[in-house]
């Protein structure tokens, strides 16, 4: 896997626009068999709750257990989205739970700690968006919004029963044992 850092372009996703980010974002890939399933970005403030390694490894496990249980549910299939990049979003709590930070159309309970964004109206991109909190739950937020990103882009909603919500949570806590941030 590749993973370097880049200059940050401008951001076209509304619900951050109005978020200053660092200059640098660190971009990555992800592969399983010399096959590109998702490029990724990640665009951090400069106080940043998700080290890199943390993001990497997080990001990693989730593919690849969401991967497996997606050739479980439908051995063979392929992602019916492809060429689609990953866009992920660190910002601080108070901004999240801000009133316009949320598309419209999602359920906000209160204090929420992350989301992930299909970005339907748009072609071949999707959002995360997540706040920092304590390094065990930072791993449990990445590793079950990459979940929601790999059930969006296999369409398994053609294929299962299981809703994206049920799937993620099927991953974050599958990787539990993983999860070494105490």
């Amino acid at each position: 896997m590749l993973y370097s850092l880049l200059l940050s372009s401008a951001l076209a996703y509304e619900p951050v626009k109005s978020v200053s980010f660092q200059d640098w974002v660190q971009t990555g890939s992800f592969k399983i068999d010399d096959l590109n399933l998702v490029q990724y970005s990640v665009y951090r403030l400069k106080n940043t709750g998700y080290p890199a390694d943390l993001l990497v490894r997080g990001f990693d496990l989730s593919s690849i257990q969401s991967v497996k249980k997606i050739n479980k549910i439908k051995p063979g299939l392929s992602p019916c989205k492809k060429g689609e990049k990953l866009e992920i979003f660190e910002i601080t709590s108070d901004q999240l739970n801000e009133d316009d930070m949320v598309p419209e159309g999602y359920f906000s309970s209160g204090n929420m700690l992350g989301y992930f964004d299909p970005r339907d109206s748009e072609i071949a991109i999707n959002s995360i968006v997540l706040t920092k909190n304590s390094e065990f739950i930072n791993f449990q937020i990445i590793t079950h919004e990459v979940a929601h990103h790999w059930y969006s882009s296999y369409c398994l909603e053609q294929y299962t029963e299981m809703t994206s919500e049920e799937f993620a949570q099927e991953i974050q806590f599958s990787l539990k044992e993983f999860n070494n941030y105490d």
